[in-house]
C-alpha cells in the first residue's frame, strides 16, 4: 500500500540543480523526481539491510 505523506524537505542548491536536470531528462515534474529518488534510496538501503541480516545469520551458523 502506498501512502502519500506530505513533508517539507530541504535540498541543497547543488542537489536541486541535479534533480532539475534529472527531471528534465526524464520528462517528469520536480516533485515526482524527488519521490523517485527517495524510493530508489529506500530500495537500496532495503537490499543492504537484507544482506546484513543474511550475513548475521550465516555468522551465527558457524
Amino acid at each position: 500500500m502506498v501512502k502519500n505523506i506530505t513533508r517539507s524537505i530541504r535540498i541543497s542548491p547543488d542537489d536541486k540543480e541535479l534533480l532539475d536536470l534529472l527531471a528534465e531528462h526524464r520528462g517528469l515534474s520536480f516533485s515526482k523526481t524527488v519521490n523517485l529518488a527517495i524510493e530508489y534510496f529506500i530500495a537500496h538501503e532495503y537490499d543492504l539491510i537484507r544482506m546484513l541480516k543474511l550475513k548475521k545469520l550465516e555468522e551465527g551458523e558457524d
